[in-house]
């Protein structure tokens, strides 16, 4: 999955596995819905129209509510710069800048996208539908 494929998805959820921040990507234009997780493993902020920044300077210490800034928002951009660093604008106007640039922390690579899933009941199918065993 590009970067580039991210503009219309609606963020569902914000939290944290282990120690790597996610936001969850809603996908339900393409037959049955799915879902796909950003995972931050560097250095990002969230910036706001008009910033000048010019990189992501650390991390909150506490990612959980700054991330619920852009919960329930639509992807309006998204895009890899030449640096490996991700930019995601949504439809508040709030940017998601990550660094390309791990950190001494990051243990792979700085930011990564997981594989498409689909929702756990329609991969499970109707569970009332299948014998009591």
């Amino acid at each position: 999955m590009a970067v580039e494929h991210l503009p219309g998805k609606l963020v569902v959820e914000v939290g944290e596995r282990q120690a790597w921040p996610f936001l969850t990507f809603l996908d339900t234009g393409s037959g049955p819905e799915r879902e796909l997780r950003l995972y931050l493993d560097t250095d990002w902020l969230i910036t706001t129209p008009g910033d000048v920044r010019p990189a992501p300077a650390g991390a909150p210490d506490n990612p959980l509510p700054e991330l619920a800034r852009i919960n329930n928002r639509y992807v309006v951009t998204a895009v890899e710069n030449a640096d490996e660093s991700l930019d995601v604008t949504f439809d508040n106007d709030l940017t998601l800048r990550v660094s390309g640039e791990p950190t001494e922390t990051t243990i792979g690579v700085p930011w990564w996208l997981s594989p498409w899933s689909r929702e756990p009941q329609e991969e499970q199918g109707n569970q009332h539908d299948q014998p009591h065993q």
